[in-house]
């Protein structure tokens, strides 16, 4: 999604790790929902705290001139050592090395025959970025930040603000 941008965001490692913990903590954490809403809440709060951390990256770029190869690359070793740290100390799974407790069912993607429901997620959200680039004006800002951000400036295309929305939203969907 970001390399639309221009973008190369090596940091899906580092963005993913940090939504499957928080995602992770959802599922063991709140017990008594209903599945309608504790799996969807766990995809949310993964994806929200990919988008969060590819943002960090994405306002490095857009306001310092940072490179994001540099920045996702290191937010990947942070990433990983936050994860050690909640998998090993406060969220960790008793008489287990490094694991989280185990997730409520309630919070669980089911899988249906042989295919899991996350499959069908994965294939909507694939549908929905290409929507969004390719039908949409915010993918249309998106190509031309892309193709020549001094031309998007001068169209009136407020570059840094793509740059940021565009490395957040390729971080939700590797936080999902």
């Amino acid at each position: 999604f970001a390399f639309k941008a221009g973008l190369f965001n090596i940091g899906g490692q580092g963005q993913l790790l940090m939504g499957a913990i928080f995602a992770g903590a959802v599922g063991f954490a709140f017990t008594g929902l209903p599945f309608i809403i504790h799996m969807p809440l766990a995809l949310f709060i993964g994806g929200l705290l990919g988008a969060l951390f590819a943002s960090i990256a994405g306002v490095l770029r857009a306001y310092t001139g940072a490179h994001e190869v540099i920045t996702t690359i290191m937010l990947n070793f942070i990433a990983i050592n936050i994860t050690d740290y909640l998998a090993n100390g406060p969220w960790k799974a008793e008489g287990i090395i490094a694991r989280t407790p185990i997730i409520q069912p309630t919070a669980a993607i089911p899988v249906w025959g042989s295919l899991p429901d996350g499959f069908f997620i994965a294939a909507f959200m694939a549908f929905a970025t290409w929507y969004l680039l390719f039908r949409t004006t915010l993918g249309y800002e998106i190509r031309t930040v892309g193709l020549n951000p001094n031309a998007a400036h001068y169209a009136g295309i407020n570059v840094a603000r793509i740059i940021v929305l565009t490395m957040a939203l390729s971080g939700l969907l590797a936080g999902m």
